[in-house]
């Protein structure tokens, strides 16, 4: 993958003005563009902050009281630039202290055009690939630690390497203390104290292994809090396992208000069962009115019939001893 462009800049730090007239011309006939020879330490820190250069070539030995290991030091310091190292020689100790610096690449003179290239287009495209790896790993920090929901991840040694603010607070460990440290000395359930390391046990045991969310009680120095969790595994681009991550929240104000709730039913139904009692007695003492109403009306009723039936006959034998003397008034 080649990633020179016109817009490639590339500033040479070389004290050896040939040398540096000579590196300038292969890196123009390579189709790189030089805004800047830097001469001295100093001046190569003054270029990068005019120049902004996409890749610097820094000559390790400078006759400057500055060498080129400070003066790329100090680069690092304030800007993101690649940096790859030109030297004819260098003992032991002077790697060791440009190591230190993480450069790009190196590069040995005499050296001919190709090399320098391949030098270059590989320091290019990995500083790219670790600039594009760095916004990638903001981008899931930032997520990470605005969601809601408490987040904790590990390496394969249960060893916590993230905790999001969320858990910070719930834990009440600052991130600062609490990466590096043992998983299990920061994640402890009740009823078990190794139960927090037994999670990642449980991840690590199956390839395909998820903890489902499940509740618990969080043992903290300061009490007891009651939390929903689950975990899972993390898994690189080839499927392998390189940590774990839990993810847990706090549900006391939730099984506060479940609580309620169901006091709050419970209450309702045994008011329900109360007034369906009350209502059964009144439909009772209901029933009970009307067989005595049905008693007295038919009481009422036979009592009424009697004299009635008495007249009747009465009527009736006076009219049969009577009837021819009556007229059709009287009949």
């Amino acid at each position: 993958m080649v990633l020179t462009t016109p817009e490639t800049r590339i500033i040479v730090v070389e004290d050896e003005r040939i040398v540096a007239k000579d590196i300038v011309r292969r890196l123009q006939r390579l189709g790189y563009s030089v805004p800047a020879i830097a001469t001295s330490g100093e001046e190569a820190i003054d270029q990068t902050g005019i120049h902004h250069p996409d890749l610097i070539l820094m000559d390790i030995k400078l006759k400057d009281q500055m060498d080129g290991i400070e003066a790329a030091r100090r680069i690092n310091e304030h800007y993101d630039i690649p940096i790859i190292y030109v030297t004819a020689f260098a003992d032991d100790a002077t790697l060791e202290r440009a190591k230190e610096t993480r450069p790009y690449g190196y590069i040995t003179k005499p050296f001919e055009d190709r090399d320098i290239f391949t030098t270059i287009e590989m320091a290019l495209y990995k500083h790219l690939v670790e600039r594009r790896l760095r916004e990638s790993e903001k981008y899931l920090s930032a997520v990470l630690r605005s969601i809601g929901d408490a987040v904790i991840a590990t390496d394969m040694e249960g060893r916590i390497k993230f905790i999001n603010a969320v858990a910070e607070g719930i834990i009440g460990c600052p991130s600062e203390e609490c990466v590096g440290r043992p998983f299990d000395e920061v994640f402890r359930l009740k009823g078990d104290d190794d139960e927090g390391r037994s999670i990642l046990d449980t991840l690590g045991l199956n390839d395909t292994a998820r903890i489902p969310t499940t509740e618990g009680v969080l043992l903290l120095e300061d009490g007891e809090l009651d939390i929903e969790y689950t975990g899972s595994q993390i898994l690189d681009e080839r499927g392998e396992v390189t940590g774990h991550v839990v993810v847990f929240r706090d549900i006391v104000e939730r099984k506060r208000t479940e609580d309620e709730l169901r006091r709050y039913r419970e209450h309702l139904e045994e008011l329900v069962e109360q007034r369906t009692c009350e209502l059964r007695e009144t439909n009772e003492d209901l029933e009970e009115a009307n067989a005595a109403l049905e008693a007295f009306a038919y009481s009422v009723s036979h009592d009424l019939r009697a004299p009635l039936r008495a007249m009747e006959g009465f009527s009736q034998a006076l009219l049969e001893d009577y009837e021819d003397r009556l007229d059709q008034l009287g009949r």
